[in-house]
């Protein structure tokens, strides 16, 4: 827990380099911030501005144990004004592949 603190202590730019099956665009925090998290902006502002995103997934850095075989990560998803999940996922690497060990819901709406 207190290495994923520490990494989560200041922001992280993510780099573009995610093998996913679709297409996907990394979204500045302050973009972010402007078009979700500020007083009277809603959900409209994200879906006018990218009309052909199904949401938005916000993730942690991982915090990593000793021997950086275990990880702690939160993701987020947002779908909607009422439309959101999230959690903790306790990953461990296994024969060099990362595999969710255990999620721990931590919000719905």
């Amino acid at each position: 827990m207190e290495a994923y603190r520490l990494r989560n202590e200041q922001p992280y730019t993510l780099d573009p380099n995610f093998t996913l099956k679709q297409t996907y665009e990394l979204m500045p925090q302050s973009e972010y911030e402007s078009l979700l998290r500020t007083g009277d902006l809603t959900w409209a502002n994200f879906e006018t501005s990218y009309p052909q995103a199904k949401g938005i997934f916000v993730v942690s850095r991982a915090g990593l144990n000793a021997a950086r075989d275990e990880a702690l990560v939160t993701i987020g998803y947002y779908c909607g004004d009422l439309c959101s999940e999230g959690g903790m996922f306790w990953m461990v690497k296994e024969d060099s592949v990362w595999k969710v060990k255990q999620q721990f819901a931590a919000w719905m709406s």
